[in-house]
């Protein structure tokens, strides 16, 4: 299969907005590492989502953002952290199966480091889940089976769920664990991967957002790959 581009994303952004509606939101994050040297930097996200007449709801992310790493050190030696530029296009269609707030859902991601010399697409399929459990209190998960285009390597699973309790009209505290594997350039096998983040968020006037968090990432088999954050985010809806 082709390298799916910036330019795919768009067009395919465009013919959704000229047949139906589209919402979305734009998030600026600046980051600052707490492991190693005090690396700044900042990400940008922008999400699309429009649902068809045929029902269920197609979704579409664009982000620029910043990872750290040990990877430029000799493998298990932790000596200078870098910051590592990354670009992702993620394409989904979701379909709700029941009311309850199960949906399946399938799509394409591409994925490229900047820093370093890594890209690859990968076809992604699984079963999503996101409920109001209380007034205040909502839960959400998945369970994902992802395949990297073009490389003779086995599926490999992607685990996440996440939870937001809204303590007070305008602010919610956020969390989120994610149990993952993935594949490189370079791997011969899926990478074992974890990461958590648990933060704040206030909403504002006329559909913005700020927000705080700690995001902490880990790769079991590679110690030079982690990095934790402290994030500050800024967010817009439409």
């Amino acid at each position: 299969m082709r390298r799916i581009t910036v330019a795919t994303f768009i067009i395919a952004a465009a013919a959704a907005h000229a047949q139906i509606p589209v919402t979305g939101d734009y998030q600026f994050t600046l980051s600052g590492s707490t492991i190693g040297r005090r690396l700044i930097d900042m990400g940008h996200r922008l999400q699309l989502g429009s649902a068809p007449k045929f029902g269920g709801l197609f979704k579409l992310r664009i982000e620029f953002y910043t990872e750290g790493s040990f990877n430029a050190d000799p493998p298990g030696r932790l000596i200078r952290n870098v910051n590592e530029h990354k670009f992702e296009g993620q394409l989904m269609y979701n379909h709700p199966l029941v009311a309850q707030g199960f949906s399946l859902t399938a799509g394409l991601l591409q994925h490229e480091n900047v820093t370093f010399t890594d890209y690859y697409d990968w076809y992604i399929a699984g079963l999503t889940w996101s409920k109001d459990v209380h007034k205040n209190l909502t839960l959400s998960a998945a369970i994902l089976g992802e395949k990297r285009s073009g490389a003779n390597v086995r599926a490999f699973y992607d685990f996440s769920t996440g939870a937001e309790w809204r303590f007070a009209p305008t602010w919610a505290v956020q969390a989120s664990f994610h149990r993952y594997e993935n594949v490189g350039a370079t791997d011969t096998e899926p990478t074992q991967k974890e990461e958590i983040e648990l933060g704040f968020q206030k909403n504002l006037p006329r559909n913005q957002w700020v927000g705080l968090s700690f995001f902490r990432h880990i790769q079991y088999d590679v110690a030079n790959d982690q990095f934790s954050f402290i994030k500050l985010k800024r967010g817009f809806r439409f």
